[in-house]
């Protein structure tokens, strides 16, 4: 059984591969954190809507041109299912926070955010290990039946 053939240990793997990137480019504004003119750096997070292309998830009929015009849509099969908000009543973001200050020497690296960005990273891919067990463990249990 070849379990690339299962989109969610796709998904897995790609989230697990980008967290490890992530940490590295974060274990590096770290180690330069005294190194003068050095801007810190982070990945991007990845597009969801483009990864659920990639794996033909709510592509429709059109395909991936048609997807990208096309929301996914919450399918509610019942009168009693919590229908999903107006476009007027999601929240807003409130902006974007600048960088860090600079310091003398030029460098924007705070210690204290790079260290809770690692934390974060860290308990991401912990949760996600920790997930693809759990769909391993449950192919091998309906396996063993």
């Amino acid at each position: 059984m070849d379990l690339n053939n299962f989109a969610v240990f796709g998904l897995m793997r790609k989230r697990m591969a980008w967290l490890t990137d992530r940490q590295a480019v974060l274990a590096q504004n770290l180690a330069n954190a005294d190194t003068p003119n050095y801007a810190a750096k982070d990945l991007s997070a990845p597009n969801f809507k483009r990864v659920l292309e990639a794996y033909g998830i709510g592509a429709g009929k059109g395909g991936a041109a048609a997807a990208a015009s096309a929301p996914v849509r919450l399918a509610a099969t019942n009168a009693g299912h919590i229908q999903p908000p107006s476009p007027e009543a999601r929240a807003q973001p409130l902006g974007v926070k600048g960088g860090a200050e600079r310091s003398p020497a030029g460098n924007d690296v705070s210690v204290e955010d790079q260290i809770s960005k690692i934390t974060d990273t860290q308990m991401d891919y912990q949760m996600t290990a920790n997930l693809y067990r759990k769909h391993l463990a449950m192919i091998k249990s309906v396996l063993r039946r």
